[in-house]
């Protein structure tokens, strides 16, 4: 039964004001043994929460709880947090931490993060720097540390060894070629070699480079 020291307490009526209709209907159902949880939304669960812990109805509280906590998703935990702090529901609010955790752990989106209570985002911050990294991915080994050294050491990518090679012994037929040609011919082939000769010149310096 809901007690209360107020004026409408002398005549057998309770002015409620702050809670509608259907949270109102709910709370006396269950008072009455009437549970209608297939009628019951997370948002309808939140209000009827809230004025169990008003008014000091214990059962109907503990039923909430229960009821909030399989219902944790990405899009509604930090709406259920909120409700579990302001309400003092010690349980919910514990479920409703790992769930952030996990979300965090696993990268997965969590809607009203804004909005958290800030005390909880607090704490919960604190939790998640305050994890140490796994050992297992920080552990190194000989094999690991002397290809980071040859990496420092060699950034040129391997594959640029076996093409230069190719080039070079492209650029060195060609000379050769030019030469033979510039050998057999009339004196107005020299232009041509000798602008071959400085390609080649050029393709040397920047394999050496």
């Amino acid at each position: 039964m809901i007690q209360t020291e107020l004026k409408e307490s002398e005549d057998a009526k309770i002015a409620i004001i702050d809670f509608d209709f259907e949270t109102v209907e709910t709370a006396l159902k269950f008072c009455y043994g009437i549970e209608e949880k297939h009628f019951w939304s997370v948002e309808s669960a939140m209000d009827v929460l809230c004025f169990a812990d008003k008014y000091q109805i214990s059962d109907l509280k503990t039923c909430m709880e229960n009821f909030l906590s399989f219902q944790l998703s990405p899009m509604n935990v930090c709406r259920i947090a909120n409700v579990s702090v302001y309400t003092n529901s010690f349980k919910l609010c514990h479920l409703c931490f790992e769930y952030l955790l996990e979300c965090n752990q696993n990268k997965i989106f969590v809607a009203d993060l804004q909005f958290l209570h800030e005390d909880f985002s607090a704490e919960l911050m604190e939790a998640i720097f305050s994890q140490s990294p796994s050992l297992e991915k920080m552990e190194s080994t000989p094999e690991n540390d002397q290809e980071d050294v040859q990496q420092f050491q060699n950034p040129v990518p391997q594959i640029r060894t076996p093409f230069l090679k190719k080039v070079f012994s492209i650029t060195t037929f060609m000379v050769f070629a030019c030469s033979l040609i510039a050998a057999f011919f009339s004196p107005k082939f020299k232009s041509y070699y000798q602008s071959i000769n400085q390609i080649w010149h050029v393709i040397l310096h920047l394999s050496i480079q």
